[in-house]
């Protein structure tokens, strides 16, 4: 896809919108669990100091097929 102009960008995003809301409502259950068992293990002390896990989201970019 090209460049979008400014008024093309926001009708693109207005349309997907219904999408995303959609996708939300099938997935909440699941989004709040991963969200508790993130909380729980924070509050066990199990958490990743910042640098390492942006050093793992560039790990996953690279390696994610296009």
């Amino acid at each position: 896809m090209g460049a979008q102009s400014a008024d093309e960008f926001e009708e693109r995003a207005i349309q997907m919108l219904p999408e995303r809301e959609d996708w939300l409502a099938r997935n909440r259950a699941e989004i709040a669990g991963q969200i508790e068992h993130g909380f729980a293990q924070a509050e066990r002390g199990e958490l990743i100091d910042g640098d390492e896990v942006f050093s793992l989201l560039r790990g996953r970019r690279l390696t994610r097929p296009s």
